[in-house]
């Protein structure tokens, strides 16, 4: 017995090493989008018709700047040290003095500017906060929705591919596949987001009224599930966007289908020859068979399928004829009795 491979069989296998390599690529992926939307998540939403939605851009430390919420006499402390050189006999020493400084905050305006709280005061000379990067809510919500997608679609490949490798079917050809579809998960849960913020599926704009919740779940299950994500997107489309059609001449048709057949009689003394009419009829491989008997086709167009049948011996008593054209997964596409003469 030979312990060589076939073709077929080098094609599922996987080595070891390969198998740990793609393994350490999956899990690192998943913990990695997983991590940045941990990250990224946001301590609280905006409040209801709140006009601030700027967030601190800080990884695990996203929070929401609202100034708008101090109230009038709220003040900022700050700790300030002065240092004086005080001369004792003839040792010279520092005397360090700690003061608090509180600062009123002018709630003159209506709401400040989010980031005002972290401007430089110019004549004091000094920051009054720390100086960081911002983000607003609109950009927030993208990143952690693309996150959101490619995390459950990372959580789809992860299980396809242990699955296959587990069956001993898993294929290098697939290798592409699993590389791309998490970036276009990724692509597909934010044109879902688009969808929904655009009110295609009744869902509230207002940020105060915005679940993150359920967004991000509907993200990650969009990248878990693409192909339902992506009908539903074609749907849609076509509800907003389909033309109407009355009055369009020729209109367009991709099906197969089959409308005559001539003649429609067999004759048992001679060769007969049919055609079939139709639409399309070159669009897949066809089995036309008589009685359970294969014909010989001789022509094949996009409108007419031609082809002989002669009646075997067999078949000489028989005064009715069955046509009956599948395809080749035994679907009946076309079926008609002929009668004989």
């Amino acid at each position: 017995m030979s312990n060589e491979t076939t073709p077929a069989e080098a094609e599922k296998d996987l080595s070891s090493w390969g198998k740990a390599l793609a393994g350490a690529l999956l899990t690192g992926l998943t913990l990695f989008a997983l991590t940045l939307m941990v990250g990224y998540w946001p301590d609280r939403m905006p409040g209801p018709k709140s006009d601030c939605q700027t967030y601190v851009k800080q990884l695990f430390h996203v929070k929401l700047i609202d100034p708008c919420t101090i109230r009038k006499d709220s003040t900022i402390r700050d700790t300030v040290t002065e240092k004086s050189p005080v001369k004792d006999k003839d040792t010279l020493a520092v005397k360090v003095t700690i003061r608090v400084k509180d600062t009123l905050i002018n709630r003159d305006l209506p709401c400040l500017d989010p980031c005002a709280v972290f401007r430089t005061d110019e004549e004091a000379g000094r920051k009054k906060g720390p100086s960081v990067a911002t983000i607003t809510l609109n950009d927030l919500l993208l990143i952690l929705v693309a996150l959101g997608g490619f995390l459950g679609n990372m959580i789809h490949i992860a299980s396809s591919f242990t699955a296959f490798v587990g069956a001993k079917k898993f294929r290098r050809s697939w290798t592409l596949w699993y590389f791309v579809k998490p970036f276009t998960a990724a692509a597909l849960s934010t044109s879902l987001y688009f969808a929904f913020r655009a009110g295609f599926l009744n869902y509230s704009n207002d940020a105060g009224n915005l679940n993150l919740y359920g967004i991000m779940t509907l993200a990650m299950l969009s990248g878990m599930f693409t192909e339902i994500a992506t009908r539903k997107l074609k749907e849609i489309f076509e509800t907003v966007f389909k033309p109407k059609d009355e009055g369009l001449p020729d209109k367009l048709d991709g099906s197969l289908k089959i409308t005559d057949l001539s003649p429609a009689k067999v004759d048992k003394t001679q060769k007969n020859s049919f055609t079939l009419k139709g639409s399309h009829l070159d669009a897949k491989p066809l089995v036309i068979t008589i009685n359970d008997e294969a014909v010989i086709v001789t022509g094949t167009k996009a409108d007419t399928i031609t082809f002989d049948y002669i009646v075997s011996v067999a078949q000489q008593g028989a005064t009715v004829f069955k046509l009956l054209v599948t395809d080749k997964e035994k679907n009946t596409i076309y079926t008609k009795d002929l009668s004989s003469q």
